[in-house]
């Protein structure tokens, strides 16, 4: 019986053994090293996953790829400091000391006078839970500025600090380098600290020749990072309350998840969601985000399920993430959105939490007051079908679909949600049956055909003259100050959309509507290359 125990030291043994096979972190004796290639370097299996704090890209170092790293010493990069001087480009069209971010020049280019008169600000108050309990942010904290400290703390510390990071007045000096990635380095012995980054070769090149790397925060592409000063996560329809620009109608779909009392599929939640974007054509510009019509305007919820289901799937629903939103969440993304964002400067005051959660917790209510009930049998066999179609034999040529099969990871008993982008076919000829079948389903027969209108100025918003503002607008949780690339441009290069989705934070390649955005962006402007 003893043999059979597994000891302490067996389980490491084994677990050592397991680790090793898989290359986590274990060395591998005389293997060629993945940056050297050195045959007696001893490295792991594992390629580094290594970020350029110049540009933020994020991907594996080895030859396989387009971009390698290499190690740095900060005090090589001088062409990465802060310009000096005390106003920023745009401050002398404005006049105003505030950082409401509406720039003529290079919006990440800030001087070393006005990033140090960005940290004298004084803290922002924002809610951090359902009861309206707040903490205090430093907005400076969400731009891409090394290092990450106040003067009076590296003066402070200027003993053990290399010169460079000093002018010739003793301030410190601060450069565009996302601070997570630069490395502290202690040599025993040495009275000062030394400091390295992992620059790309796409970046290293650039500065060997005295160039602003194309794409980096010298350049003035800034995304910003709100998980610095704890910013929650959004979901899919709390990103849609707090856009300006709604670019798709969102349908969440709510199916029961359970069959004879067994849970049938995707975890232990009773029930299941889908969110389905669909387009239209042109974005709706939403003025006042916290009106009673734009919390709910162009969103809808539809419960699929037998008769007697309703008011259970409704029960379920309600308090729900996916569905209604957390207004705490909603209260301190405005917040901060109204100090970086210049798309939201000019909004009116915020009301009290209080207030705000009032009116949310109304929306919700409407919204499922009004959610549309699908109880066809015959469309939920077809749905059943659809399912089963893994190759889409039996919907081909009636729909283009971009899905995404990650799952939003919620706490507590929320339910898991897919996302789905539903666009039409490039075809002129439409299958005339299927529309019908799916107007009879949705309800939207011609005595209660919804009309969804689209708000507009004066001058039409197109994607020609305002590529940047179509990006940011629609995801403010991935372009926190309100620029993109600053270009006109209908749709992004390959270049950009790579640098953008490749982003260490994962913002952009998280976010489901951005993903489809391009993806439907590059579909209907490819033709156009091509033709060209």
């Amino acid at each position: 019986m003893l043999s059979q125990i597994a000891t302490p030291e067996k389980k490491s043994e084994l677990i050592s053994d397991f680790i090793q096979a898989q290359g986590r972190g274990l060395p591998w004796g005389k293997k060629p090293c993945f940056t050297t290639g050195d045959d007696n370097a001893q490295e792991t299996l594992d390629a580094p996953l290594v970020t350029c704090p110049c540009c933020g890209f994020r991907n594996m170092d080895t030859s396989e790829f387009k971009r390698t790293y290499i190690e740095v010493d900060v005090s090589d990069l001088t062409e990465l400091k802060l310009r000096e001087g005390d106003n920023d480009d745009a401050d002398d069209d404005m006049n105003n000391d505030d950082d409401k971010c509406v720039l003529s020049g290079p919006r990440s280019r800030r001087t070393q006078g006005y990033h140090r008169r960005l940290m004298e600000r004084e803290s922002l108050v924002i809610p951090y839970n359902d009861k309206g309990d707040t903490k205090e942010v430093e907005l400076w904290r969400l731009r891409s500025v090394w290092p990450a400290k106040k003067p009076d703390e590296l003066k402070a510390n200027k003993d053990t600090l290399p010169d460079y990071m000093f002018d010739e007045f003793g301030e410190p000096v601060y450069f565009h380098l996302h601070p997570e990635f630069v490395d502290e380095k202690v040599v025993p012995g040495e009275p000062k600290k030394t400091y390295t980054a992992m620059i790309c070769s796409n970046c290293k090149a650039c500065l060997d020749d005295k160039k602003t790397p194309h794409q980096s925060l010298a350049a003035g592409i800034d995304f910003g990072d709100p998980c610095r000063i704890g910013l929650e996560p959004l979901t899919e329809r709390e990103r849609h309350m707090t856009s300006k620009l709604r670019h798709y109608l969102l349908v969440i779909k709510i199916e029961s998840n359970t069959a004879d009392g067994r849970v049938i599929e995707r975890g232990q939640s009773k029930i299941k969601g889908c969110g389905i974007y669909f387009n239209h054509d042109s974005p709706l510009a939403v003025s006042n985000l916290l009106s009673s019509d734009a919390i709910n305007e162009k969103v809808t919820l539809h419960f699929v399920g037998p008769e007697g289901e309703y008011d259970a799937l409704a029960a379920k629903v309600i308090g729900s993430v996916n569905v209604e939103g957390r207004p705490w969440v909603i209260y301190q993304w405005l917040k901060v959105l109204q100090e970086v964002n210049c798309h939201y400067q000019y909004d009116d005051e915020l009301p009290d939490f209080d207030e705000v959660k009032a009116r949310i917790k109304a929306a919700n209510k409407s919204l499922i007051e009004n959610a549309e009930h699908i109880n066809d049998e015959s469309v939920l066999r077809e749905t059943e079908i659809a399912k089963d179609d893994a190759r889409h034999i039996r919907t081909y040529g009636q729909k283009y679909t971009c899905d995404t099969v990650n799952e939003v990871k919620t706490s507590g008993s929320d339910f898991p949600l897919r996302c789905r982008f539903i666009t039409p076919n490039t075809s002129t000829t439409a299958n005339r049956e299927y529309i019908e079948c799916a107007a009879e389903a949705l309800g939207v027969g011609d005595s209660t055909q919804k009309q969804w209108m689209s708000r507009r100025e004066d001058t039409a918003l197109n994607e020609y003259d305002n590529g940047d503002q179509l990006l940011a607008k629609g995801n403010p949780d991935v372009f926190l100050f309100g620029t993109a690339y600053s270009n006109n441009s209908p749709t992004l290069s390959k270049y950009q959309r790579e640098h953008l989705l490749m982003q260490y934070t994962t913002s952009a390649g998280s976010n489901r509507q951005l993903l489809f955005q391009l993806y439907d962006s590059d579909r209907r402007h490819g033709v156009i290359s091509e033709r060209v």
